[in-house]
């Protein structure tokens, strides 16, 4: 998704740049949280040996912990063309697991 939804856009834009430097040290990119109402900058990297995009810098520290996200938690993101940042929000969380 993020070879045809972000990379390919970065392409049209001439950022040919920014695209070499994911398989480097990775894109600092800013986004905006549309839930807190705030603006973080991250690390935009894709692992070439998994190819793979991954978010790297502070994406625990000030996503997935204060939110307490787990895995199914379902987010929105997306590339906004004109801010030059994404936009991210917590969707439908997972069903709690039962304790046992």
């Amino acid at each position: 998704m993020v070879q045809q939804h972000i990379v390919k856009v970065w392409e049209r834009a001439g950022r040919f740049e920014d695209v070499q430097r994911l398989e480097e040290g990775g894109v600092d990119v800013k986004v905006w949280d549309c839930n807190r109402g705030e603006e973080f900058v991250l690390v935009l990297k894709k692992h070439v040996s998994t190819d793979c995009y991954v978010f790297c810098g502070n994406w625990r520290s000030q996503f997935v912990s204060p939110r307490g996200l787990n895995k199914g938690d379902e987010i929105g993101l997306f590339w906004c063309n004109y801010s030059h940042s994404f936009f991210f929000s917590v969707l439908p969380r997972a069903p709690a697991q039962p304790s046992v």
